[in-house]
């Protein structure tokens, strides 16, 4: 039998997606902010790491993930 795994954040997916989400659009908002910190932080980057949440998020989860294997 395998063994459950367990989450290493206290929340659902859904709130940490969400979560996800407003952090790059916060980024994204004070860009100029974030840059200054490190370079890589521009407008492309942080447009790819919110195309990698939703892609995350459009993921079956584990329910899902389960019925499809059997």
């Amino acid at each position: 039998m395998a063994k459950k795994t367990k989450p290493k954040y206290d929340s659902t997916q859904l709130a940490l997606y969400s979560i996800c989400n407003s952090a790059w659009d916060n980024c994204s908002a004070n860009l100029a902010l974030f840059a200054g910190y490190k370079s890589k932080y521009i407008s492309a980057y942080v447009t790819g790491k919110k195309a990698a949440v939703t892609a995350a998020a459009a993921l079956p989860n584990d329910q899902n993930r389960e019925r499809l294997l059997k």
